[in-house]
């Protein structure tokens, strides 16, 4: 368990968006997870092995996949956060596959090295941008739906001009990961520790909405 760190102090933001130049590959390997029966909801995908297919390339630090399951990030953007000790993640080697049209997207330009990103932290607990329905009584998961405080912030194009309210996160269920995920389905967490190792970094279309601990 990471150590507790004091909640007050720490400013935290919401991945909103990165840069998503490809998809899985066919050599990457996902988690198999079985849904409910009964609510029909399994545990979000985790991508074991990762083959990025890229469509086209433009030199950057981190980019995402399928939704931001899982991230790929420059061996420089890795060593940052090594070295600054960031909490809450898990470096793999990966492929890197070009499609068919990459030659024609990106004349000239060989298959990058990355590395896997993958946020293996969650607080469990849900924040304020989502609204619990139900639990259900077969495997215990809550099913949310997104409320008109996410809808607001999903409408943020820029982090200079961040709209809607902020996504509140209760600071109790909180062990002081830097990258981590939340019960709820909503994008994942960073704190102002990773903020700043992004802002040195090239992150093309990165968009970090504020949130805060209650």
């Amino acid at each position: 368990m990471a150590e507790k760190t004091d909640a007050t102090i720490v400013d935290i933001y919401s991945v909103l968006h990165v840069l998503q130049p490809g998809t899985l590959g066919p050599k990457s390997r996902l988690k198999a997870n079985k849904p409910c029966p009964i609510c029909l909801q399994s545990d979000r995908t985790k991508v074991e092995h990762l083959d990025l297919m890229l469509d086209a390339w433009d030199p950057c630090d981190i980019v995402g996949v399928e939704s931001n399951v899982t991230f790929a990030v420059s061996p420089r953007l890795r060593n940052e956060f090594l070295a600054s000790e960031v909490r809450g993640v898990l470096f793999r080697e990966m492929k890197v596959s070009l499609n068919g049209n990459f030659a024609v997207s990106s004349p000239g330009v060989e298959a990058p090295e990355l590395v896997q990103l993958d946020v293996v932290a969650t607080v469990p607990a849900a924040t304020s941008w989502y609204d619990p329905l139900e639990k259900c009584e077969r495997c215990g998961r809550v099913t949310y739906q997104p409320n008109a405080s996410k809808r607001a912030a999903g409408a943020t194009t820029s982090s200079r001009r961040p709209k809607g309210p902020l996504r509140q996160v209760p600071r109790a269920a909180w062990n002081g990961e830097d990258v981590f995920w939340t019960q709820d389905p909503g994008p994942p967490v960073v704190t102002e520790k990773v903020k700043l190792l992004l802002d040195r970094s090239v992150a093309p279309q990165l968009i970090l909405h504020p949130a805060q601990f209650v």
